[in-house]
């Protein structure tokens, strides 16, 4: 957050020409003209659309973390609320900034692959600025939230499976919780998959340059989890029908769907509901705006 802010302060100072090392002056808006905001037009859009998506994901966490939270009926909501806004300060106005400063053809960009941090933009954005050292320490913070991600996933993936094993769509083992509270049969799993990662590390990514005719070889590689995630449904509901005749049906109608099962001890969810929409005034919202972004 404070590398976000402080990149925020940083890109506006570089948009109006106020780095004596950068020979650019003041770019305003200058790099949306020329090269352009948008490249490839709208195809281009869609082809990035997809990969963009993945840095809105993670939304879910707070659900997952509600079994684990102390008062889920407090911290729940504030997290939640926590998230729209980050999401809509802190990304949105990051990349905005980065695309006034930073021009889309740049041969850093197009040249990057797998988990290049030099390809980052936002290291490339200090680096055209001609300063030292921030780039290095920019790089830093890439790292450490690339492991505070993968800390993330982790969580997430283990408490799912394990939840799966509880209604027993997996193995029961998967289900084992050591006196700690931690999903070991899982972790492990998920750690030997995890190092499955390694291979986006190969030389060439496989992919081809922008307006190249289709290949099917490299459509089948891009769309390689769709394939496993319609095997493994089918695999399940092959396996259910036989097993758990509950869950024959092919999806879950909303009517059906049971939010109040598992519900702690006292908790009233209407009354939760009550309490975020009491009034408030300017300075209650402005007060909730803060809370929810620092």
């Amino acid at each position: 957050m404070v590398a976000c802010m402080g990149f925020i302060i940083l890109g506006i100072i570089i948009n109006c020409g106020g780095v004596p090392t950068d020979d650019r002056g003041y770019i305003g808006a200058r790099y949306w003209h020329d090269p352009g905001a948008f490249r490839n037009g709208f195809k281009g859009f869609c082809s990035v659309f997809v990969t963009a998506s993945f840095a809105f994901g993670g939304t879910e966490m707070t659900g997952l973390a509600a079994a684990e939270t102390a008062d889920p009926r407090k911290q729940i909501p504030k997290a939640a609320k926590q998230v729209f806004f980050r999401i809509a300060f802190f990304y949105v106005v990051n990349l905005f900034i980065l695309g006034l400063i930073v021009p889309s053809d740049s041969d850093v960009l197009l040249g990057s692959s797998g988990a290049n941090t030099k390809a980052s933009p936002f290291v490339l954005a200090i680096e055209l600025a001609g300063i030292k050292v921030l780039p290095t320490i920019f790089n830093v913070v890439i790292t450490i939230s690339v492991l505070s991600v993968a800390n993330s996933a982790m969580y997430a993936s283990t408490r799912t499976f394990q939840a799966m094993a509880m209604y027993k769509m997996m193995p029961s083992s998967f289900g084992y919780v050591d006196s700690h509270g931690r999903p070991v049969v899982t972790i492990v799993l998920q750690i030997l998959f995890g190092l499955l990662a390694f291979i986006n590390e190969k030389t060439s990514s496989g992919e081809p340059p922008s307006g190249a005719s289709p290949n099917a070889k490299t459509f089948f590689n891009a769309c390689l989890a769709l394939l496993v995630i319609l095997v493994l449904y089918i695999f399940w509901k092959v396996y259910s029908w036989f097993k758990h005749p509950e869950h024959r049906p092919m999806y879950v109608k909303i009517k059906d769907i049971d939010v109040y099962e598992g519900l702690r001890d006292g908790w009233n969810a209407g009354s939760a509901v009550e309490e975020t929409r009491q009034k408030k005034g300017a300075a209650g919202y402005l007060k909730s705006l803060c809370h929810a972004l620092f």
